[in-house]
């Protein structure tokens, strides 16, 4: 797994996500990004507990997870990143966007 930085993940849903005509698109970046460090950081010295602790994106108090977004734009963009920075692996932790519970 890459341990990507804040800028990093910024840069690459803005790039892959930019042609998509997304109203609000840097809040949906902000959130997918934060949920991706929340669930994947590796610790205090990681980029990614950085990007978490740094984030202009907080949760709501009733917000526990990415499932709790409940958008389908933010969940593309976490799996995005997922598929991007997880790995050989990364198909077990995407989430299904037909699944959303709204």
């Amino acid at each position: 797994m890459k341990d990507p930085t804040q800028q990093e993940m910024f840069e690459f849903l803005s790039n892959k996500f930019e042609n998509a005509g997304i109203d609000g698109i840097i809040d949906n970046i902000l959130i997918s990004s934060y949920w991706f460090a929340y669930n994947f950081h590796d610790g205090q010295t990681s980029d990614l507990y950085s990007a978490l602790c740094n984030s202009f994106y907080s949760p709501s108090i009733l917000a526990n997870n990415i499932e709790d977004e409940y958008d389908s734009i933010i969940f593309a963009m976490y799996n995005a990143l997922i598929e991007k920075f997880i790995g050989e692996d990364y198909d077990q932790f995407l989430l299904d966007e037909n699944n959303i519970p709204y």
